[in-house]
């Protein structure tokens, strides 16, 4: 869906390689934006009109004998129509280089069967002990090259390598050799890495880069139509399903399958997202994993200068920003007077909050509700919301709960907007407010359920008011009690007349007829006049 283009692009460099002029290309995108999927429809174009040849860099791979590092390594997984023979995995040799050894007419060399772990004579094996390290790598890397173009030679061979952003420095030299040498084969290599990779051969005239984007709204509706085909496209779930996905095919696909969580007005962040996500950030440097996962704490998008005012140490901003920027996971905001940055995605800022350990968050979100009344005194007072939730979280339950009201006070004011009443309610949400004490979660409750009942949305300040109700009878507190009923200003503004509104009416007047009655006794008597 939606990559007709980048489609097309493919069949053409192939359509060249079958006229004799070798091409690359490489084909870069975030996770779950569809590079393999691409390859899978390259390989249904082409059919039986190329021989394929596939390869994967692995992430992780235990020590071998013969690569400097045992972090990356290739691991090439074959087509099986494409091969005689397996190479036992004794040995990692560049990527692909496993499957495309004895491919092709004529013997292997015996420089290229010893790379790969095939028979050589005793002799032969001595020979090539006895050469320079410099030497032996300059004729491997020639039988390999040698090796795919003879293959090459009936039908175009087509080399695809998937995550070349994990290449290791042997593998990529082999793969640039064999590239330097494709001017007039009948070879097309394609291959897949992330942002913040730059392969060596890109800048070459017969290279192609192929910049995978999110799909537009329209075709994600499309997937979405045809995942949950009871969905209809007006349905406020499917809008969230949508917004959450931000035109991510693996994610939007993930999230699909959980819509029925409709867990406080969202949806859960599925494991397998989680895990693609949680994986990148866990593979920065420390710097800028420090931080990213800062920076998660104060949203979606943040001002340099208050992410400076919370990281522990502002001396490492520069070079974490820079290297996730380079990466694509932040992103640069010019808007406003003040340099500003972005998540590219908000499910990446929602895994990077959920990796901090509970006392690390509490004391950032502490920290940030400090450091925004500190830089920024002139905002206060549209500031409410956001100190509200930064407290929330921080489990500050006196400052969230005076905040929250302050913040409803001035959505429900005068000259309010729908706009920002919305954010009000979003931003004194209380679900984190775990353990919470009854009478400051009755008081964000009720700030919200203000908020909901100006907005008309009755039912959510239903919802709210009952739960406020239930903490103020489980606390024994006679007037919170009243302030929650439907017979109050904000509760008659919600409840509005329902089975629901009746049931709670009366149990309302139980409990102001007796509190009504002590507070007249308190009050003074009236004066004469």
């Amino acid at each position: 869906m939606g990559r007709d283009r980048e489609i097309a692009t493919l069949g053409e460099l192939f359509v060249q390689v079958e006229q004799g002029r070798g091409r690359v290309a490489g084909v870069v995108g975030e996770p779950g934006l569809g590079k393999s999927r691409l390859l899978l429809e390259l390989r249904r174009a082409v059919g039986a009109r190329a021989r394929f040849l596939e390869g994967a860099v692995c992430r992780t791979a235990p020590p071998c004998r013969t690569c400097p590092s045992s972090t990356s390594c290739a691991a090439p997984a074959a087509s099986p129509t494409s091969t005689r023979r397996s190479v036992p995995p004794t040995r990692c040799a560049p990527p692909s280089t496993r499957s495309a050894g004895t491919v092709g007419t004529g013997r292997p060399t015996p420089a290229s069967a010893w790379a790969q772990g095939g028979p050589t004579s005793p002799s032969r094996r001595t020979r090539l002990r006895e050469l320079d390290g410099d030497v032996l790598m300059a004729r491997t890397l020639d039988a390999l090259r040698q090796l795919w173009l003879r293959t090459s030679r009936g039908l175009p061979l087509v080399l695809l390598v998937e995550d070349l952003h994990w290449i290791d420095a042997a593998s990529e030299a082999s793969l640039a050799s064999l590239v330097e040498s494709l001017g007039g084969a009948r070879v097309l290599v394609v291959a897949t890495y992330r942002p913040g990779y730059g392969p060596p051969w890109i800048d070459r005239s017969y290279a192609t880069q192929i910049s995978l984007g999110p799909l537009r709204r329209d075709e994600s509706l499309g997937i979405l139509r045809v995942l949950l085909p009871g969905l209809g496209s007006d349905d406020p779930l499917a809008a969230m399903v949508l917004d959450r996905a931000e035109g991510n095919p693996f994610f939007l696909e993930e999230l699909s399958h959980v819509v029925s969580d409709r867990a406080a007005g969202g949806l859960a962040v599925p494991d397998s997202v989680q895990g693609v996500l949680a994986a990148r950030i866990d593979r920065l440097t420390e710097r800028a994993k420090h931080v990213l996962l800062t920076a998660s704490v104060l949203g979606r998008e943040m001002t340099e200068r208050l992410l400076r005012a919370v990281v522990d140490d502002p001396g490492r901003v520069d070079a974490a920003l820079a290297e996730l920027g380079r990466l694509e996971l932040l992103h640069e905001k010019s808007e406003g007077d003040e340099r500003a940055w972005v998540f590219k995605h908000a499910l990446t800022q929602e895994v990077a909050h959920s990796m901090l350990v509970a006392g690390r968050r509490r004391a950032l979100h502490r920290r940030a509700a400090v450091a925004l009344a500190a830089l920024y005194p002139e905002r206060a007072g549209e500031l409410h919301p956001l100190l509200a939730h930064h407290y929330l979280a921080a489990e500050a339950w006196a400052e969230a709960a005076e905040h929250a009201r302050r913040a409803a006070e001035a959505a429900i004011g005068p000259g309010r907007t729908g706009r920002r009443s919305r954010a009000t309610t979003r931003r004194c949400s209380p679900r984190s407010a775990r353990g919470c004490p009854p009478r400051r979660a009755c008081l964000v409750l009720q700030a919200r359920a203000d908020v909901h009942a100006t907005l008309g949305s009755f039912e959510p300040a239903r919802a709210d008011l009952e739960a406020a109700l239930a903490l103020a009878e489980q606390d024994g507190d006679q007037w919170r009690r009243a302030t929650c009923s439907p017979t109050s200003a904000r509760g008659g503004a919600a409840i509005r007349t329902t089975r629901v509104g009746s049931e709670l009416t009366r149990r309302a007047v139980d409990v102001l007829a007796p509190a009504a009655r002590a507070e007249r006794l308190r009050a003074p008597a009236p004066s004469s006049a």
